[in-house]
């Protein structure tokens, strides 16, 4: 008993201590990313400990300014009922956030929650759409085959039903498709052709036929990324940030020749604000897309006012030997 009674009052005072440093950090970091990190980490710290409920409070407190980690470790705790009670409605409200923070592995559990109506009401159609943007990230190439030990363990290897399984099976065959048939699917769920409307299914998609070298999924899927409405989850590229990923589609799409691409591409040189070292690829891409009938003749004024004759000699030099300048 006097070891019991030890390892309580530790974990008492490391739970102090910690609270007191969360307080000092928060109250000088404010509501922004260095706060939530630190929130998160004090929770792992707590966790270690085995003080679970002082875990949660850091992570609810992360949480709420935007750390989709925290949010699905929330979920987790009130889903399996650790160090709270077991509660199925707020599981599903912390999965929710979850996902709209980022978390792809929210995905699979809200699925088996509409499924069987666990904190929601009962809905198959909403528990294939979550089955389905699981399986978007789940089923990946090279290898299409459907994994469903992967699958198992995106549920904290508890059965998989029969509706993730299909939802695995159907993204396999996606993924088997050409680019063109790709696009379509990304459309049809984009519209709501048939199926749910479904955005970010439709842009998962998007990214699978922008894989695929499809230019005008390319040029799409990079200005997705560019205006926050995709995740880079299926850009093929390890990028920081999702601006970053968004301008390589953007240039891939334009190397590939797209008219809109192109000229994006072009303006966003032109407008850069250390413009000197930029404006000659401005020149070149808005020369292409000129030529391709894209109305881009005024931002071409503006941007050959700014060229030296050695800037566009070297423009000209890529456009006479069909060459595209590095990004």
């Amino acid at each position: 008993m006097g070891g019991t009674v030890r390892r309580t009052a530790v974990i008492a005072v490391s739970a102090a201590l910690t609270l007191i440093a969360w307080n000092a950090a928060f109250a000088g970091a404010g509501p922004d990313r260095e706060a939530m990190l630190k929130a998160h980490a004090f929770g792992a710290d707590a966790l270690k400990e085995g003080d679970l409920a002082t875990a949660r409070r850091f992570w609810r407190e992360a949480s709420e300014i935007g750390h989709s980690d925290s949010s699905y470790y929330l979920a987790r705790i009130y889903d399996r009922g650790l160090a709270a009670k077991q509660d199925f409605g707020e599981a599903a409200k912390y999965y929710l956030r979850a996902s709209a923070q980022g978390s792809i592995f929210a995905e699979p559990r809200l699925g088996r929650l509409y499924l069987n109506g666990f904190g929601v009401k009962k809905d198959a159609v909403e528990a294939q759409r979550w089955f389905r943007r699981a399986a978007t990230w789940l089923v990946r190439p090279p290898n299409y085959d459907v994994d469903l030990r992967l699958a198992s363990g995106s549920i904290a290897y508890e059965p998989v039903a029969r509706e993730f399984k299909d939802a695995l099976a159907w993204m396999s065959e996606v993924r088997r498709w050409d680019a063109e048939r790709q696009y379509r699917e990304s459309v049809r769920y984009r519209d709501g052709d048939g199926v749910g409307a479904d955005a970010t299914l439709a842009q998962r998609l998007l990214g699978i036929a922008a894989e695929g070298g499809i230019a005008r999924a390319q040029h799409e899927f990079g200005v997705a990324l560019l205006s926050g409405d995709a995740e880079p989850l299926l850009s093929g590229e390890e990028c920081e940030a999702v601006a970053e990923a968004g301008l390589v589609w953007l240039y891939r799409a334009a190397v590939n020749g797209y008219p809109e691409a192109l000229r994006d591409l072009g303006v966003r040189y032109a407008d850069e604000a250390n413009s000197a070292a930029s404006d000659w690829k401005a020149f070149y891409w808005l020369t292409r897309a000129g030529a391709k009938g894209t109305g881009v003749d005024a931002v071409i004024a503006r941007v050959s006012g700014r060229l030296t004759q050695a800037d566009r000699a070297v423009a000209r030099g890529y456009l006479a030997g069909g060459l595209a300048p590095d990004p």
